[in-house]
Formats: structure tokens, sequence, C-alpha cells
């Protein structure tokens, strides 16, 4: 009987323009099976719609997010170089880059799908200080470190909130750069980072992260966090996972299993 209310109460707030009383009811039971269902990920649902967050589970203070930062160095370069991009060769692990071998000669779009150190330290090692101070939605960072501004270190930390909502305005602000990135986010979720979010019903835009831990009670010596945006074409929701003690590939897995049980609620 709970599981046949949500998914009613499902219908009427994910389908309809509902009140706000069906929507603070929704997101309650949304959030508690999500909850009881994932109980070792932290994560985040907000409704790109109405701006709402519908699940939230993780504490509100900032906390480092790794890679998930690269889109927004992109947008800050942009800005400096008329949305022009280079094509960069990445060596591997001479270059800071977490493949070994490398990813070779590389473009934005692909660099975003694979995530690539390389790629992105010269983007950020180019920045000016007017590039760094335009990086758009993001609270300014503390120090204009290569390392920092793509999430090397965890220096610029971020609420998960403010996070989701930079990745929400992305998605709604059309540009040459906006519309690589995003293409770079679906080639992640078919066969780059997100990979193993698997296959979904109208597709996903996804970004991985592998965040430094700085907890004291780490087990690991890093975090994997992933951002999820669905429909890939004109997306409704984005999901923001964190996964302790893994990596941003792996914790793209467990992104899938909560996109599958929203899927299994709308279906009813």
């Amino acid at each position: 009987m709970k599981h046949r209310t949500l998914r009613i109460i499902f219908a009427l707030c994910f389908l309809c323009s509902p009140c706000l009383a069906q929507q603070t009811l929704y997101s309650q039971s949304l959030q508690t099976a999500l909850t009881a269902q994932n109980p070792n990920l932290e994560f985040l649902l907000l409704d790109l719609r109405t701006h709402e967050t519908l699940a939230n589970t993780f504490a509100a203070r900032p906390i480092p997010v790794g890679s998930l930062l690269k889109p927004f160095i992109a947008l800050g370069y942009a800005s400096a170089h008329a949305d022009s991009f280079p094509t960069i060769v990445c060596h591997g692990h001479p270059d800071r880059c977490w493949k070994p071998a490398g990813h070779g000669a590389i473009t934005l779009k692909e660099a975003i799908a694979q995530s690539c150190n390389a790629y992105f330290l010269s983007l950020a090692a180019n920045l000016t200080p007017a590039g760094v101070a335009s990086i758009p939605y993001l609270p300014a960072p503390p120090n204009d470190a290569p390392e920092t501004l793509i999430g090397l270190n965890p220096a610029w930390q971020i609420a998960p909130s403010t996070l989701a909502e930079a990745y929400a305005s992305l998605l709604a602000a059309p540009s040459p750069t906006q519309a690589a990135i995003l293409a770079g986010m679906r080639g992640s979720a078919t066969h780059g980072t997100s990979a193993r979010i698997g296959h979904h019903p109208g597709g996903v835009l996804a970004k991985t992260g592998t965040a430094p831990c700085i907890d004291a009670h780490c087990l690991a010596t890093g975090d994997g966090l992933v951002v999820a945006a669905f429909p890939a074409n004109l997306p409704t929701l984005l999901l923001l996972v964190r996964k302790r003690a893994t990596n941003g590939a792996t914790t793209a897995a467990s992104a899938s299993r909560i996109l599958t049980q929203l899927e299994a609620l709308h279906a009813e």
C-alpha cells in the first residue's frame, strides 16, 4: 500500500502542476523510499522545471566535488576565448591524467566524456584572473591554482544544493560551449567515465567526479560523485549522488539504480 500511494503521488506531481501539499507529500515519501533502498548513498534530486528539491540526504556544508567542476572551467575559458577551444594531446600520467596511457589528441567534447585531467589542467592554466572571476554559477574559488580549479585538490568546496543549481543553470543557458559540454555529458553516459549508468529511456547526460576525502573517518583517499540529468534531450530531473570510499565511475552504477527506481515509479 505504501508504494502504491507513492506511485499515485508520483503520477500527480511528476506529470501535472501539483499543489504545494501534494508536492510536499511526494517529496517526503520519495526521499523515504529512496533512502531505504540506498542506505549507503548521499543524493539530491532536483526538479529542473520548478527548481524544487524533491529529495536531499546531503548535509548542508560544502564538500569537495572533484571533476564535477570541469564543465564550469570550460565556461570560464570560453568567456575569454570566444567559445574557441584547443585540441590538446594527453600523455597520461606525465600530464597528471588519471588514465596511465593518456587520451591522445582530445577536444572539449571528448575531454568532458572522458574527464581528461590533462585537458582541463591546460584550460585552467590559461585562465587569466578575469577568466577565473568569470567562471559562472559557482562561488568564487579560494585560489586560481589549476589543481584547485579542476578538483584535484579539495580546496574549492561547493554545497551540494549549490552544485545542483549550477548544473541546472548550465543546462538552461544555450551557447556553443554549453552544446559541446552537453554532448560530452551524453558521451560520458554512453562510452565515457559515466558508462556504468547504463541505458535508460530517453538517455542521460552525466558527469563523474572523484573528490579527495577530507573527513576524519575516511576509509579511502577519495569519494565518487555523479551528476545525471534526464531525459537527455529535455532534462526534467537532475540527480546528484555521492558514494564514499570509491570513484565516480563506480558511483555511476549506484546512480543508475536510483534512475531505475524512479522509472519504476513513473511506469506505474
